[in-house]
């Protein structure tokens, strides 16, 4: 699964906004978009509990 999947199912799981989610991870919205396109390497991890 990649970043982008991962994003997309917490954000729904959490019922969340781009901008919430970010918010969420304390980053700017420019920064969730570039995880999420791809540009950059975002911390997310297999083993990162995000949902809390």
């Amino acid at each position: 699964m990649n970043t982008k999947q991962k994003l997309e199912i917490i954000q729904k799981m959490l019922g969340l906004t781009q901008t919430k989610l970010a918010e969420k991870f304390d980053v700017s919205f420019p920064t969730l978009n570039s995880w999420k396109s791809g540009n950059c390497t975002s911390p997310i991890s297999s083993d990162t509990n995000l949902v809390n």
